[in-house]
């Protein structure tokens, strides 16, 4: 089981990853433009990574502008099976 959430553009993320269901959770979200925006990202994931250790997996992906659907399914698919990561962006396309 993935996990995955997708979180649109204004959504509370640490809410989203709060909420998701054990034991893995991989927010999936479009690239913020703005590099301040990107790295509050990797601050919300890490913080509630730390909060829902070790009983479930934060992480989350970043799609930028060149990613398919194929490429989001494998990094939610590797997020998954990595099982000692978590507080993890992964960032692709």
């Amino acid at each position: 089981m993935t996990g995955r959430i997708d979180v649109a553009s204004g959504e509370n993320l640490a809410e989203q990853l709060r909420a998701g269901a054990p034991p893995v959770v991989t927010a999936v979200l479009t690239r913020p433009e703005a590099a301040t925006e990107a790295a509050l990202v990797g601050a919300v994931v890490a913080a509630v990574a730390a909060e829902r250790a070790p009983e479930v997996r934060v992480n989350a992906v970043l799609i930028g502008d060149g990613a398919s659907e194929a490429d989001v399914a494998a990094a939610t698919v590797f997020l998954a099976g990595a099982e000692a990561v978590t507080g993890q962006v992964l960032d692709i396309g």
